[in-house]
């Protein structure tokens, strides 16, 4: 699934913590991560987030970490780090 999106240059959405943590620590390239942080909640809480996330003015770029939840967005770049 990561080198299908890193080859399609797309962001992979996830609920999975640690899979961003993974491609960076072990150096996998990748496109994009966007991380919907999870907890006890409705798809229709989920799909309110991505709707709010699309809204959002944000200038996606390659290598983005974007964690997301509650109205709340903070984007990193590991490569530039």
């Amino acid at each position: 699934m990561r080198a299908r999106a890193f080859t399609d240059n797309r962001f992979i959405l996830t609920h999975d913590a640690d899979f961003g943590k993974l491609v960076v620590l072990m150096k996998m390239p990748f496109h994009g991560i966007i991380y919907l942080r999870p907890g006890n909640r409705l798809p229709e809480e989920v799909i309110a987030d991505l709707v709010e996330l699309k809204s959002r003015d944000v200038q996606w770029e390659r290598g983005m970490l974007a964690v997301f939840r509650n109205g709340r967005l903070r984007i990193s770049n590991p490569a530039m780090n």
